[in-house]
C-alpha cells in the first residue's frame, strides 16, 4: 500500500487499513462523512498532535498482518453493493427496529432521573427514520440505477446518477450529525456507573451501531461513490 504520510486523507487510511476504524473513533476523528482531510488537518482539528496519531496508525499497520478481514476497496462496483446490503443494510434494518423499543423502555424508566435519555431517544428516533428512508431509497431505486450504469452506461443516466449521489452525500451529512450528537450526549457511549442491565445494553448497542452506521458511510462515500465517479470519467 502507499507509504501513509500527514498528507495522507483519512478516508484514504481507512480504505488501505480498515482497523484504523478503531482508533479514529476512539479519537473522534470523521472519517465516513468528513474524510477528505488530510490526517494533518483532521488530527488538528480534533486537538491531536498529528505526529502522535500518525504513529498509532503506524502501529497499527505493523499489525496489519493478523488481520484477515475484508477490504471493501478490491471488490468492483456491483459486488461491493451487494456486500453494502448484506453486511449494513441487513444489521441496520434489524437493529433499528429491535433497539427502538428498548430505548424507548429506557427513557420512560430512567428519564426523569437522567435527563439525557430523553435526548438520546428522540436523536435516536431521527437517526433511525433517516436510516430506514435512505436503505429503502438505495435498495429499490439509486442501487439498481448504478448497478445499470455499470453496465450500460449513457451521459443521460450518469446526469442521474450523479444527482442521486449528491443527494446521498447530503443525507450522509445529516446521519453524521446525528451520530456526533449521540456521542457527545452519552459520554462516549459510557452509562452512568449505577445504570441498570437494561440501561447498559442501550448505549452497548448503540455504540456499536454508531460503528456499523460510520463504516457503512464511510464505504458508500468514499468506496462505492468513488469508482462509480471513476468509471464515469471513461464516457
Amino acid at each position: 500500500m502507499p507509504q501513509i504520510t500527514l498528507d495522507t486523507l483519512v478516508s484514504e487510511i481507512v480504505a488501505e487499513l480498515p482497523q484504523t476504524t478503531d482508533l479514529f473513533r476512539h479519537k473522534r476523528i470523521d472519517y465516513y462523512c468528513d474524510g477528505k482531510a488530510s490526517l494533518k488537518e483532521a488530527a488538528t482539528k480534533r486537538g491531536y498532535d498529528p505526529e502522535k496519531i500518525l504513529f498509532e496508525i503506524k502501529d497499527v499497520e505493523t499489525r496489519k498482518k493478523n488481520y484477515h478481514g475484508l477490504k471493501p476497496k478490491a471488490f468492483d462496483t456491483i459486488t461491493l453493493i451487494n456486500y453494502i446490503q448484506m453486511k449494513h443494510h441487513r444489521y441496520l434494518k434489524e437493529e433499528l427496529v429491535g433497539l427502538s423499543s428498548i430505548v424507548k423502555k429506557v427513557a420512560m424508566v430512567h428519564g426523569e432521573k437522567q435527563t439525557e435519555l430523553r435526548k438520546v431517544k428522540q436523536l435516536f428516533d431521527r437517526l433511525r427514520i433517516e436510516l430506514l428512508n435512505m436503505m429503502n431509497k438505495e435498495d429499490q431505486y439509486i442501487f439498481p440505477i448504478l448497478e445499470t450504469y455499470q453496465t450500460e452506461p449513457s451521459e443521460k443516466l450518469r446526469k442521474k446518477v450523479d444527482a442521486y449521489l449528491f443527494e446521498l452525500e447530503s443525507k450522509h451529512d445529516l446521519t453524521g450529525g446525528l451520530l456526533h450528537e449521540l456521542r457527545e450526549i452519552t459520554n462516549d457511549f459510557q452509562p452512568p456507573a449505577d445504570a441498570c442491565n437494561t440501561f447498559q445494553l442501550v448505549y452497548k448497542r448503540l455504540n456499536e451501531l454508531e460503528k456499523d452506521t460510520c463504516d457503512h458511510i464511510h464505504i458508500e462515500n468514499h468506496v462505492l461513490f468513488k469508482k462509480v465517479r471513476q468509471s464515469g470519467d471513461l464516457l
